[in-house]
Formats: C-alpha cells, sequence, structure tokens
C-alpha cells in the first residue's frame, strides 16, 4: 500500500522488475545486477494508463544506501581475463586497497591484521581452515578450488554486519557459479617447457615445466527446475633448483659423498581441485542447493625458496594433502514477509608432510646441509561441522535478520621438531674431524599421546540484526552478535 518492497536473499545474477496496478500503465527496469554483499534500491514510477502503454527503465549501477561496510568486488569479467600463474582465486583479493600476502606465508592480510584473523565464506559456509586458519588448505601457494567455478567474491575491510563473526578484521564472500536453462561450458590449456624459458640469474637454463588444464559446465536437469555446474581444474608443475653447497677455503676437502650431492634437482606441485554445485526448486517457496568441493596436493621437495640452495635433496620432504566438503542448503519462503535460510556443511582437511630420507640431519655452518628433514614427519588432521541458520522479517520499514551459527571442529596434528635429531658442525674441517660443536633431539615423555594435539573446539554464536527504512537515502542498521567459544584444556597431572 506504501509502494515499498524488499527481496531477500536473492541469488547474484542480472534481473528485470515489473510493477503493475490497475489503472496505470505497466513499470519495466531491466538489467538490475544483483551483486554479493550488496543490495540494489529499485525506483519505480507508474504512469497513468493512455498516457503510455508501458514505461521500461535501464537500470544504472546505484549506490547502495543499505549497507555500511568499507568493502571491494572482484566479479567475473576480472577472475576470467586476468592473467594468474597458479589460477588461485584468492590472489585477486590482492586488487583490493589495504591487501597484502604475507611476506612469509601466503595468507592474505586485510586491513593490517594477520591472515588467519581473517574469515572466508562459500555460499554462505564457512571456508576456513579449522586448524591454522586462512582459506581450506592451510598456508599453500597451490589452489584449493577451481577458479572456473568462482563467480565473484567481495572483501569487506570493516563495518560488516553482526551475522558476520569469527573474524577481527576482514572478511571474504565467495559466490560461486550456477547451472541455467542454457548449456555452457568452458575449458583451457596452459603450458610451459625449458625451451620457452629462459636462463636464470646464475647463467643455467633449468628444466622448468608446466601443465595446467581444466574447464567448467553447466546446465539443466530439469528445465526452470534443476540445475547443475560441475568444475575442474589440474596443474603439473616442475620447478628445477639446482644444490650448490658452499665454497670453502683452499686446503679443505669437500668429501665425494657430498659432492655427488649436488646438482639440478626439481620439486613438483600438483594440486587437483573440483567442484560440483546442484540447485533444485522444490516449489516456488522452497529452494535446495547441494554442493561438493574435493582437493588434493602432491608436492615434492616443498621446502625451496630459491633456484640454487645449499641444502641436499635428501634433507627435503614430500606434502600430501586431500581435502572433502560436502552442504546442504534450505531456503524456505515461509509467507511472503518472512524467509529461512538453512545450512548444513560437513568438511574434511588430511595433511602429511614427510622427510625424504629417515634419520638425523646435519648441518655444517658454512657449508649447508644434508641427511634427513630432522623437523618433519608432521601431519594435519581437521573436521568441521556447522550448521547456520538465518531467518528474515520483513515488516513495513523493518528487515530483521536472526540467525544461530554453530561449529564443532574436532582436530588433530603432530608438528614437533627435531624427532629424528640434528648434527651441527662449526666447520666442514670440524665435520671431517668428526668434532660435534651440538646434537638436538626431541623425545617423546613417558605418555606417547602426549606428543600430539588430540582435541575439539567448539563454536556458537547467536545474532540479531535490523535495517530500517529511514529513507530512500537513507538506512539504519543496528545489530548484536554473542559468541562462545570452548577451547579443549591440557591435561592435569
Amino acid at each position: 500500500a506504501r509502494g515499498r518492497f524488499r527481496a531477500v536473499a536473492m541469488p547474484v545474477g542480472s534481473y528485470t522488475v515489473v510493477a503493475t496496478f490497475n489503472g496505470f500503465a505497466p513499470s519495466r527496469r531491466t538489467g538490475i545486477i544483483v551483486r554479493v554483499g550488496q543490495a540494489e534500491t529499485v525506483d519505480l514510477r507508474l504512469a497513468i494508463a493512455g498516457v503510455t502503454q508501458s514505461v521500461t527503465v535501464e537500470a544504472r549501477t546505484p549506490l547502495d544506501a543499505t549497507g555500511a561496510t568499507d568493502s571491494a568486488r572482484i566479479d567475473l569479467g576480472l577472475i576470467a581475463d586476468l592473467p594468474v600463474r597458479g589460477r588461485k582465486f584468492t590472489e585477486f583479493m590482492l586488487l583490493t586497497p589495504a591487501t597484502v600476502q604475507e611476506s612469509d606465508r601466503f595468507g592474505i592480510v586485510i586491513g593490517g591484521q594477520r591472515s588467519i584473523n581473517s574469515n572466508i565464506s562459500l555460499d554462505g559456509a564457512d571456508f576456513t581452515d579449522a586448524l591454522l586458519g586462512n582459506q581450506r588448505g592451510g598456508n599453500e601457494s597451490s589452489f584449493f578450488f577451481p577458479q572456473s567455478a568462482v563467480r565473484e567474491f567481495q572483501v569487506v575491510r570493516s563495518g560488516a554486519g553482526a551475522e558476520v563473526g569469527r573474524t577481527s578484521v576482514g572478511f571474504v564472500n565467495v559466490v560461486t557459479r550456477s547451472g541455467a536453462n542454457a548449456l555452457h561450458g568452458e575449458g583451457f590449456f596452459f603450458n610451459r617447457n625449458r625451451h620457452l624459458t629462459s636462463a636464470n640469474a646464475f647463467d643455467e637454463k633449468l628444466d622448468n615445466q608446466q601443465n595446467q588444464f581444466g574447464g567448467a559446465i553447466g546446465g539443466p536437469l530439469v528445465k526452470d527446475r534443476a540445475f547443475f555446474f560441475v568444475a575442474f581444474e589440474q596443474n603439473f608443475l616442475r620447478v628445477p633448483f639446482v644444490v650448490k653447497f658452499q665454497d670453502q677455503a683452499p686446503g679443505v676437502v669437500v668429501p665425494a659423498k657430498l659432492a655427488a650431492l649436488e646438482g639440478e634437482k626439481f620439486g613438483s606441485d600438483n594440486p587437483t581441485a573440483a567442484f560440483g554445485r546442484l540447485d533444485w526448486r522444490l516449489s516456488d517457496r522452497h529452494r535446495v542447493n547441494l554442493q561438493y568441493t574435493f582437493s588434493r596436493l602432491s608436492a615434492k621437495n616443498s621446502n625451496f625458496e630459491s633456484p640454487q640452495l645449499d641444502a641436499a635433496e635428501e634433507a627435503n620432504f614430500t606434502r600430501r594433502t586431500t581435502s572433502h566438503s560436502v552442504k546442504i542448503g534450505l531456503l524456505t519462503m515461509a509467507s511472503p514477509y518472512v524467509v529461512n535460510e538453512l545450512r548444513l556443511q560437513y568438511a574434511r582437511d588430511d595433511r602429511a608432510e614427510n622427510p625424504n630420507t629417515l634419520g638425523p640431519g646435519t648441518v655444517i655452518s658454512g657449508f649447508g646441509s644434508f641427511g634427513s628433514d630432522f623437523d618433519r614427519p608432521r601431519f594435519f588432521d581437521a573436521r568441521r561441522f556447522q550448521l547456520n541458520d538465518s531467518l528474515t522479517v520483513v515488516r513495513g520499514r523493518h528487515a530483521l535478520r536472526l540467525g544461530i551459527d554453530a561449529n564443532i571442529t574436532p582436530s588433530r596434528q603432530q608438528q614437533e621438531g627435531r624427532i629424528q635429531g640434528r648434527y651441527d658442525f662449526t666447520s666442514l674441517a670440524n665435520y671431517n674431524a668428526g668434532r660435534i660443536s651440538r646434537y638436538r633431539q626431541t623425545l617423546p615423555s613417558s605418555n606417547p599421546v602426549e606428543q600430539y594435539y588430540d582435541a575439539t573446539q567448539r563454536e556458537l554464536a547467536l545474532f540479531v540484526q535490523d535495517k530500517v527504512s529511514l529513507s530512500s537515502r537513507v538506512t539504519l542498521n543496528a545489530g548484536l552478535r554473542w559468541e562462545g567459544q570452548w577451547n579443549p584444556q591440557p591435561p592435569r597431572s
């Protein structure tokens, strides 16, 4: 009656809005783009019938007057067209202001805070590593989600509403692509080999290879009701490096068994990522979304940061990672004024880092290192059980949103260093003479279980948020969030 309308929980995309009323000509607004994390204001004006039969207006991009967030968006055009060698979509976050990458890890820093303090949401479900923080898969340079499945995402630097939690600063809101009535697909292949690579800074032309391929396809299962979308990406990356120990003073003899460890070696980084999505419109009031995400990483000789090292290949390690997640969502329109969004998620991440050789490692000052990687083996296993439910009630000028977010994250890890022992020598001459400077090794206590972390963290959050339209240009946002976190406690002796 007051000419006010609001549509909530709308999928991102392009829309047309048509308004009709007795005695007036229809009014049509086309080209309305709904983006992630943003509300679009649409003003409709009706003309008296007879003056004109219809009014069609092409929408322009308006200012979002309903939100108070300091944020930036990366849309499908940028994701599809801008070059990124590793196809790790989170690197596009670096295009937004006040966002950088950590120098010692691969996490994304938002607003100057540590990367593990941010939160990443994928279609409303938590995509954060439950044990180590950052995006799922841990602090890796490899992708753990197919870029071809990402439609757009929003980077919120400050001002997030009460429904966003578990972050001191920084929230990344990701929306995936879905199928439609028309069948669409894409594919790609990228190749780099030694014949296309110039010599490095040491005037060495090494065997550098990369083959990356994948694609996506989406379409209808049942026209206007059920749709599918799948994406897959694979990378085979071979990065060469040279083992060369530090030069010695004249007269110092390098043992033949150590000299034999030098030469060209290579590390591999072979991630696999797949994503599947099913959208089913059960009725005009119910919509179901089912998603499955899989990723796997096989990486050989993961511990090198430059093309020339003074550490032997045997002192390196191999990394294995596997990740699965299943999410189901149910959107229910209980009435024209009440909408409920329910999401359930189960995620599992298993990571292992194993040394190339077993036994103690050796470090010689002024020469290099060989033997085992004494800081391995390591393993990290994490689970996430999540329930998220949000209820939106629209009445008059108010859009009241309240909900619950519960997470149970059992985890297990072992990352104690020097388990295999470490020999230290002050010089190669002392090594040749058998004069050990120091030996270090971590030994388990009387209770072997205590060398592992094996516990469960529980989190519960309740929130209420109200958006009040004071006028067509002013919106009042008021929210309250309560969070509880129950951390595991160490055993008491």
